[in-house]
Formats: C-alpha cells, structure tokens, sequence
C-alpha cells in the first residue's frame, strides 16, 4: 500500500469553548460517526480540557466500523485512560487503519470528572465538521490527525463567529477538498483578538472577571492561536480573519465601553500572530463592516478604517471586504448581511469566498 504524505496531516479541528453558560451538563459517553476520510495508514486524536477548572478523566476510547463488533482501543502513551489536567491537552498514540474499513468509521470515549463537577470544554456540532452523526455538543475531542494519507496538506481559518458560522468558510472547504487539501475552520463566535470575555450582562445579571469556564467566547485570540492553529500539522495557508469583535463589543452587553482598543494595541496584536507563523503562507482580512448594527459608532468605525488601510501596507497578501459587502454610499448592502448588519449572509459569504479563493495558494 502507498501513500504520498507520510507526516501527520491535520485532517479536522474545532476551537473550544467554555460550554458551562449553556447549563448543559456533560454526558459521560460520547459517540462521534466520521464521514468517509482520505485513505490512510493512521490516525491519531486530541483531547483537551482548555476551559476545565478541575482535572477530567478521558478513558474507553475506540475506534471502529459501523456496524462491527470488533472495537480498537486507543491509547495514550500506551495507557487506556488519561487524566487531563486544567487547560492542558493531550495526542492519542497512532492507530494503525491498515486492517479497518475506513468507510464507516466510529470513534467512541468517556469522560469522567469529580462528582458535583461538570465538563465545561467543548463545541457544537456544525454541518461542516467531519462527522455524520454526534450529540450537538461534543467535549473534550478537538483534532483528528491522519498519517500516510493522500492529503496533501490543510488550510486554516481562524477567526469569530464570521468563521464560525461557515457562510464563506464552507465554500472554501470544498475548494480545498477537490485540490486535495482539509480545511480546519478555527472560528471562535465572539472572539477577539486581544482579550477575553471580561464582563458581561446575561438575563438582566451582572458579571465581571467571569471564570474561565464559562469563557463562552474565548481566551485572547492572541493566546488561543499558540494552542489551536500552532498544534495543526501541514498548514499550508492560514487566513486570518478577526478584529472584529475587539471594536464592535465594548459598550455591549458583553464588554465595557473602557475595553476598546487604542490602534496601536490592535497593530501590535496582529504582528503577534505574523511573528507565530513567519513560514506559514497567511491570507490577512480587514475587518468586516457592521455600519447600521445599533452599536456601531464613528469612533469605531474611524479604528476599523485605519487598522484595514493599515493591514493593506502590512502584510503582502491581504483582502479588504468593504468593495463587497457596502455600496457607494458606504452603506451595508442588506442581502449581503443576516439582518444585524454584523454577521454577511450567504449571500455575502459567497461574494467573500470568490474573492478570496484567488488569494489562495491551492
């Protein structure tokens, strides 16, 4: 048996989320179908616990074919069960596929915690993640890596709730898997680049230096690129696509007017994440338009113009998204957004990714 890739390929993963604010308690077993993947020789997990207060317990992890009895342990450092401390994440050992129909593929574990604790780090399922079936939450579970496959490599997204959402992303992924490359879709709904949910007005109640399970936006951008986009293997292009947030936010239900960012701090930020991937091909976006949102003002308007004009001269590739999504009035033109002139419609998505699908290195 041949393959062309004999390294690890990320093939799938998704950022977490603190999942608490959702008062969804954590099942202990977990069951995930795969959609067929790329022949391959191996496979190999990720497990994490980033928004964990308390150690969890991932053991009884199988791999196997729909409909068979024959069940493969996966293992980690030769162990069946692994316990994952606060913030920390763990690869399984490799799983030899040689002698599993890949077609149909389950992949199943548990996850135990301390009684009275419950598991706060996961995501919910979207159409594009590489599952048939799953619960609409899954925990712990965030990559899924191949070896000896014919993928020739990934490319990420990284980004908020606009790459989240999939409306340019989904396109792009299909792109990409008809030239023979994943595409991880790293969004964050309401991320930002440079902090973290810090204060916030839920149900008419108040809260500040909210825990870090109940991150339901994230870390920093800036952090939660080291332990997302830096733990993906063969990334041959990354598209960078986040900002938005750090302007819109503050003075919402979410962020304090105070927390909006000087022009300076925002420069600094994405020059953070140049310096992470100096070898890695990046696509810059500007940052997106929510003209007509009722928490747009012109003071954040005047950053998000300079921090765009700024990218542009920055960086060599980049993409700005107004041409698209304004007319000439510099108004958002209403088909091109979901109806909160924050988040681009399908329609918009679609002008996005045919625009950036000629930035991409595929």
């Amino acid at each position: 048996m041949s393959f062309k890739n004999n390294q690890w390929v990320t093939w799938w993963s998704r950022a977490q989320r603190g999942l608490r604010l959702l008062s969804q308690k954590c099942p202990q077993h977990h069951t995930v179908y795969l959609k067929e993947m790329p022949k391959s020789q191996k496979i190999r997990l990720r497990f994490a616990a980033f928004y964990d207060t308390q150690s969890i317990t991932i053991q009884n992890v199988y791999c196997y074919e729909k409909g068979k009895s024959k069940k493969y342990p996966i293992t980690f450092k030769n162990q069946q069960t692994y316990q994952l401390t606060p913030q920390s994440s763990i690869w399984s050992d490799a799983l030899d596929l040689n002698y599993i129909n890949q077609s149909h593929l389950v992949i199943e574990y548990d996850i135990l915690s301390d009684e009275g604790y419950t598991c706060a780090s996961g995501f919910e399922l979207k159409d594009y993640d590489v599952f048939v079936a799953s619960a609409n939450q899954i925990y712990g579970l965030c990559s899924l890596e191949l070896l000896g496959s014919s993928l020739k490599g990934c490319l990420c997204a990284f980004g908020d709730s606009i790459v989240e959402q999939g409306h340019y992303t989904r396109i792009l992924q299909e792109k990409a898997l008809t030239k023979g490359y994943s595409f991880i879709q790293l969004g964050l709904s309401g991320n930002r680049l440079l902090r973290q949910l810090e204060a916030v007005d839920l149900y008419g109640r108040n809260y500040t230096n909210i825990t870090i399970d109940k991150q339901c936006f994230g870390i920093a951008g800036i952090e939660r690129f080291q332990r997302e986009v830096l733990e993906c293997h063969q990334i041959k292009q990354i598209m960078i696509a986040i900002g938005i947030n750090d302007l819109y936010q503050p003075g919402t239900f979410c962020a304090q007017t105070s927390e909006l960012p000087e022009i300076e701090e925002m420069k600094k930020g994405y020059l953070l994440l140049k310096n992470m991937i100096s070898d890695i091909p990046a696509l810059w976006c500007g940052i997106t338009p929510f003209i007509g949102n009722s928490d747009w003002t012109l003071p954040k308007e005047k950053i998000r113009l300079q921090i765009n004009e700024w990218i542009e001269y920055a960086f060599i590739n980049s993409i700005n998204f107004d041409d698209l999504l304004l007319d000439d009035q510099n108004q958002y033109i209403q088909e091109n957004h979901i109806g909160d002139y924050l988040h681009p419609s399908a329609i918009g998505g679609n002008k996005m990714a045919k625009e950036m699908s000629q930035c991409l290195n595929i």
